[in-house]
């Protein structure tokens, strides 16, 4: 590793970077021994030569070999002179030097396997084991998928070694000067379908193409032309076809056979792979600051103080457009840096009335003394709608509504150009260092790793954490809440800090069924950062929100949408609330056969049930208490044994349990398992059931294997009733408009003398909004679900609010009722018996909240802890998807912590797996 040797000299001090060795690794230990190509790949920047000369040195001086891979992974591809051992003096002088002295491409062909594989060949014919990656985003993640790929591309390459090479043969009537090439067919191979005969030249040239690398002269052949692709530059004439062997290769379409053998597949077995960030952008995942970015700011202050005078003088306004199309990073930087009037950033679109604002400031400088103004704007920059802002649209805006004299300075590759900066130097210089250090101590089954900037310190993180990009679905299903589009804001921007694709499905599970009908808008749309600006602030849902429940009718439809959109992960944010239909898992065992009637007793409930119907899909079986319904699921190793509804076989039950049903059959033919999944009908109301729809795709991963993902639940409901939290997003703000509103019948009763006011609360069959609502407003009393009351209680009552407005002096009196408390003695009945029993002391009046309990405008406490909540649970997400990620880039999750509810626990953040919520759920 790099140290810093300081002396002092006199007055003066001396630094020396120096090398220091490790102990416990010495500098000829054979393992440090490896073989070591540096490459630059993607946009240039300034600091890569310093970090190719870290690289090339500190390798050297750890007893490695080094070599260059020219033109970045166009010339990994293409080898030969591409590829050339470094020696010490190769990076003498280059510290200074912007660019790259090793050049860079972007390579389209190698996102295609076939021109990996050339690839790999051609490191294994160099002995390369080891490959520091310099670039970007792009350039890191082709490195990531060809470090995965290296064990299958060995075996694909040694298996191609058994394919019996082609080797043309000459005919009779095969040219001259075709016969006098000897060796033209050691330099290409002919597609499949070519015989063993090549017949004459013409027909040869259909086979092969031009290598890039092809000088741009080409002569004597003139009918090949007409038939090879040439490289674009190449003119209409080809130089002899002695030197046209050696650029030749074989078309997209053929196969590639070449081939190692086995011992070098074994001694190149493994790949290690480091890669180094280097982007102007500075808008890599998992580093503070990345190669060239404190350069190009350089450029960039530099341009803006050389305007400031010109500008100065008359009295101009100046519009300058940095790089940034994702990222506002020189934007924002440069702007504070050159004290700028107004930026535009990605990361913060601004609202429509924009021009207003920008020309009010403008306005309130210049009334200040001010004699000019600068304004950056990043090129990707755009508004709250997604419009894009440009350079010459705010010269537009500023010279028609100010009339200032504007000039626009566009940078572009400027800001790339130039001499490194000392920062960039050093930091090329380090990480470069840290690369060889990873490298030589690494393992062979050690996974590629990126050294990263953090603070001022040098650590190196997996490169798969941050360089494969997921994608997300959100969606709601329930009721809105207040706080839900402050969880929409903060998943979308958390996912997009990380670099993943955020798909918003509308309406929820309506919008993956609908999907993208004809005539109807996009039910799944991709979500950016500014397309969630100003939602914190927002009650309801934005993205829209829907009552229905995810079920067996719609696995199918789901599952395709998730596989079109490539759907890594689902993030559901909603409720739970007892509908028309939930899930009820029953365990029963069997102890012996009967021919007549299902008798099972359970030990907590003593409940009855009789078979009346045997269908081929499932069992029916009704108890006349509670209608409860059975399915059968699973009935033993093989299948359902009795389907016929003749057979009339029953079963006797005498155990009841409670995660599942164990049943042995006493039948000397066979041993049976059976699970029953129970289904209970209540009246007809909206679902809230975000936690049912995510725990059907749970249950349905064994069929469909697109539910096979990160499954997380978000608590969103203002009832409070969510198993597994504590708190819900929305409840809050609920319990703050109920009190509000009963304040305001407080009011609205003063004009009048000895008032009862009964107010009706939502909630389902929770009291918890009505319970602490009445503390809130300081209600008389409270008729919740969970404390039964009687006609007894209701009198007592009103006998007591008759005492206080006769003897304690109170004029007014607040009751608080919740919609479901009970089902006989309704808001009307009460405001009956009130007004009967107490007509001669009291007037009464019933106020019933309805939807306006949802709220407007979430409660601070709701719009943090959606926020908070939602960070851990992307976090969460995060990391399962690391964790259950396969090589060939699909999504394995198949264990029940990984379908959750997220929720508040003893001042705790917890994940609950849905399944374990089940036995502790009330669903009735």
């Amino acid at each position: 590793m790099l140290g810093v040797k300081v002396q002092q000299k006199g007055k003066e001090f001396e630094l020396t970077l120096q090398l220091k060795k490790s102990a416990s690794k010495p500098e000829q230990d054979s393992q440090l021994r490896k073989t070591i190509a540096v490459l630059t790949s993607g946009g240039d920047s300034q600091g890569m030569n310093a970090t190719v000369r870290a690289v090339v040195r500190v390798g050297m001086s750890l007893g490695c070999r080094v070599y260059f891979i020219k033109e970045g992974f166009r010339g990994m591809v293409d080898g030969g002179d591409n590829i050339v051992e470094a020696h010490w003096a190769s990076v003498s002088a280059i510290m200074h030097s912007g660019g790259t002295m090793i050049g860079s491409a972007r390579c389209l062909e190698f996102k295609e396997r076939r021109w990996r594989l050339q690839a790999a060949r051609n490191l294994i014919q160099n002995g390369i084991t080891s490959l520091v990656v310099i670039g970007g985003d792009g350039s890191l993640t082709g490195a990531n998928t060809f470090k995965t790929e290296w064990p299958s591309m060995l075996e694909e390459l040694v298996r191609s070694g058994a394919v019996e090479e082609c080797v043309s043969a000459v005919t009779t009537n095969t040219p001259d000067y075709v016969r006098a090439l000897p060796t033209m067919s050691e330099h290409y191979r002919l597609c499949p379908s070519t015989p063993d005969y090549i017949r004459t030249l013409p027909n040869m040239s259909k086979h092969f193409r031009l290598y890039p690398s092809t000088p741009d002269y080409i002569r004597t052949l003139p009918i090949m032309s007409k038939h090879s692709r040439l490289y674009p530059s190449t003119p209409d004439y080809i130089r002899p076809l002695s030197t046209m062997s050696e650029h030749s290769r074989i078309c997209p379409n053929t196969p590639e056979y070449v081939e190692i053998s086995q011992e070098e597949a074994d001694k190149n077995s493994s790949l290690q792979v480091v890669g180094l960030v280097a982007s102007i952008d500075n808008d890599f995942h998992g580093t503070d600051v990345t190669i060239g970015c404190d350069s190009a700011l350089h450029r960039i202050t530099e341009a803006a103080d050389s305007i400031t005078s010109t500008a100065s003088s008359h009295q101009r306004t100046f519009v300058m457009e940095v790089m940034g199309r994702h990222c506002g990073y020189l934007a924002i930087k440069s702007a504070m840096a050159t004290e700028a009037d107004f930026v535009f950033i990605p990361e913060d679109p601004p609202d429509k009335d924009w021009p207003e604002k920008l020309c009010d400031k403008l306005t309130q400088e210049r009334r200040a003394g001010k004699r000019l103004n600068i304004i950056i704007v990043c090129e990707g920059a755009a508004d709250s709608d997604g419009n894009p802002i440009t350079s010459d649209q705010i010269k537009t805006v500023v010279v028609n509504t100010l009339g200032h004299d504007t000039r626009v300075a566009v940078l572009g590759h400027v800001q790339r150009g130039g001499r490194p900066s000392a920062f960039d130097r050093v930091l090329g210089s380090r990480v470069g260092a840290e690369a060889v250090t990873v490298v030589t101590k690494a393992a062979a089954t050690d996974e590629s790793m990126v050294i990263c900037l953090t603070g001022n310190e040098t650590i190196h993180r997996p490169l798969m954490d941050c360089t494969v990009r997921f994608t997300v679905g959100l969606l709601h299903v329930g009721r809105p809440s207040c706080g839900m589009n402050a969880a929409v804001w903060a998943a979308v921007r958390k996912f997009s800090y990380h670099g993943y694709k955020v798909i918003g499905i509308r309406y929820g599970i309506e919008g993956f069924v609908k999907g993208d009908r004809v005539g109807m808008c996009r039910q799944l749309q991709e979500m950016s950062w500014s397309s969630v600006s100003g939602w914190v602030t927002k009650g309801g849902a934005n993205l829209g929100i829907s009552s229905t429940v995810a079920c067996s009718s719609h696995d199918e439809i789901i599952a395709l949408r998730l596989r079109e959109n490539k759907i890594q992960a689902l993030l559901f944010i909603g409720g739970f609330e007892v509908g028309s239909t939930f899930f009820r898992w029953l365990c029963l065992k069997v102890v012996c056969w009967g021919k007549k009637e299902l008798l099972a007793k359970s030990p907590r409930s003593q409940l009855c049930l009789k078979v009346v119907c045997w269908g081929k899909k499932g069992l029916l079986a009704k108890s006349p208490r509670s209608q409860l319904c059975l399915k059968v699921v699973c009935w033993g190793k093989k299948g359902l044994l009795a389907k016929s509804p003749r057979s009339q076989l029953c079963l006797k039950v005498v155990c009841w349990g409670k995660k599942e049903l164990l049943a042995t059959s006493t039948n000397q033919f066979c041993e049976t398992c059976l699970i029953f999944e129970g289904r209970l009908s209540t009246r007809k109301r909206e679902n809230d059931n975000s936690y049912l729809s995510a725990l059907h795709l749970e249950e349905g991963r064994s069929k469909h294997s697109e539910f096979r993902i990160p499954l997380v639940v978000i608590p969103a409901t203002i009832s409070n009733r969510v198993p597994g939290t504590e708190l819900t997003i929305g409840a809050d703000t609920c319990v703050n408009d109920i009190t509000e509103m009963c304040d305001r019948l407080r009011l609205a009763a003063q004009g009048t003398r000895n008032r009862v006011f009964i107010t009706e609360i939502t909630g389902g069959h929770c009291g918890y909004l009505t319970t602490i609502a009445g503390i809130a407003s300081g209600a008389d009393d409270s008729y919740i679900f969970e404390e039964k009351f009687t006609i007894k209680d209701l009198v007592q009552h009103v006998q007591e609010m008759k005492t206080k407005m006769s003897e304690a002096g109170v004029s007014r009196g607040l009751l608080l009722r919740n919609e479901n408390c009970n089902a006989n003695y309704t808001t009307k009945f009460i405001h009956q018996l009130f007004s009967e029993e107490g007509k001669d002391q009291f007037s009464t009046r019933t106020s019933i909240l309805g939807y306006s309990q949802q709220g407007v405008t979430p409660s601070p406490f709701d719009r943090a802890m959606a926020i908070k909540m939602t960070i851990a649970a992307v976090d969460w997400m995060t990391e399962q998807l690391g964790r259950h990620l396969q090589p060939d880039g699909a999504i394995a999750a198949n264990t029940p912590d990984t379908a959750v509810m997220m929720g508040i626990l003893h001042r705790n953040y917890k994940f609950t797996p849905l399944r374990d919520l089940i036995v502790d759920t009330d669903f009735e």
